[in-house]
């Protein structure tokens, strides 16, 4: 059964029966071949996770905490994390000096991202044990900080005002999350701020997601990511890339900002 839209995006939805399939239809870019994300280098070594980009935008290490691997997914590298990295990278020239949420943040990639290209960012997650991490992590930028928001629980949510823009990679994961996922969106984006969220297009929840967003504010738009994994011991080798396929859903109050931020991201699209 369909999950019921939060009375606070209702007033904005323009047709009860615009699907995801439907909005996706109507891209450009969601028609083979799909257009390339980026690429990123993963490197695992002994106790450390490393990411790089090819023109040296992002180079960060990351500690494998191992505490935290049997109670929370947030502690590895996924491909949607890499995705999320890679867009913001295109994004950098509208993040510098713009307040950014990362939700469920993992390890942190797409918040490193949002400050190294000069954004205030507090990175988030409902694990203790990758707040702890997140907090060693914002060390390294100016402007960064970490903090614990469960989303079902309005207690935890920042206070402190509205964000210019709103992130996650892989959180909508399950589709019982998703009413969460939009309330905590709600109760913290500007009112001409803008949310990205990216995942695995494989993934149903992350199509509901789309789904229950208000469709004439949302744009749905997929990619695909060449991920290169990088082992301690390989001598040398270089592996064989990994193709992921990758969708990033966009969404603003206002239309006018939503059409910019995508317009900085190089996915506006004609006729819309």
């Amino acid at each position: 059964a369909a999950v019921a839209t939060p009375a606070a995006f209702r007033h904005l939805k323009v047709s009860a029966d615009n699907t995801l399939e439907r909005v996706v239809a109507t891209l450009k870019e969601a028609r083979a071949p799909h257009r390339t994300i980026g690429a990123a280098t993963q490197t695992d070594a002994a106790g450390v996770h490393g990411v790089s980009m090819d023109d040296d935008f992002l180079d960060v290490t990351f500690p494998v905490i191992e505490d935290a691997w049997a109670t929370s997914l947030g502690a590895a590298i996924w491909p949607s994390s890499l995705a999320i990295a890679c867009l913001l990278r295109k994004a950098a020239g509208a993040l510098a000096g713009r307040r950014v949420l990362e939700l469920g943040s993992g390890l942190g990639l797409g918040g490193c991202a949002c400050a190294a290209a000069g954004a205030e960012v507090l990175m988030t997650d409902v694990d203790e044990d990758i707040v702890t991490s997140l907090k060693k992590t914002c060390e390294d930028y100016d402007g960064a900080c970490a903090a614990n928001i469960d989303w079902e629980d309005p207690n935890t949510f920042d206070e402190e005002g509205a964000y210019d823009v709103v992130i996650g990679s892989d959180v909508a994961y399950e589709t019982d999350v998703v009413p969460a996922l939009i309330d905590v969106v709600d109760a913290h984006l500007a009112a001409e701020g803008v949310m990205l969220i990216v995942g695995e297009r494989k993934r149903f929840a992350l199509r509901h997601f789309c789904e229950e967003m208000p469709a004439h504010y949302t744009e749905s738009l997929d990619f695909d990511l060449f991920r290169e994994v990088v082992t301690g011991g390989t001598g040398g080798a270089r592996p064989l890339p990994e193709i992921f396929g990758i969708a990033a859903v966009a969404f603003s109050r206002s239309r006018a900002a939503l059409d910019e931020f995508l317009s900085h991201l190089e996915l506006s699209n004609d006729g819309d």
